[in-house]
């Protein structure tokens, strides 16, 4: 199991280095990827894109990607986006996982 927290601004600036992190721990953990999601301030279609990314790539694998407490203002976005019928989220000290 891996654990990747994420934060600050994730957008089109900050995503190569999220991308690499994420698909790097995907390849080196195990059955589940795990993304906090709390001290995230901000995502755009870039971060929402490499979220998607890193979803398919753990489909394929034959892993699951869980998000943990996806706060109000990412979770706005997803919604925008209809990726809150891809990934279902919870905020606080849940998780969520892809559909």
């Amino acid at each position: 199991m891996a654990i990747v927290h994420l934060s600050g601004n994730v957008d089109v600036r900050t995503v190569p280095e999220a991308r690499r992190h994420l698909l790097g721990e995907l390849r080196h953990g195990g059955a589940a990827l795990h993304i906090d999601m709390g001290e995230v301030d901000w995502i755009d279609s870039a971060g929402l894109a490499i979220l998607v990314e890193v979803a398919q790539q753990a489909r394929q694998e034959g892993r699951q990607v869980h998000l943990h407490r996806v706060g109000e203002t990412v979770r706005k976005m997803m919604r925008l986006a209809h990726l809150d019928e891809v990934f279902s989220m919870c905020g606080g000290n849940g998780g969520a996982t892809l559909h």
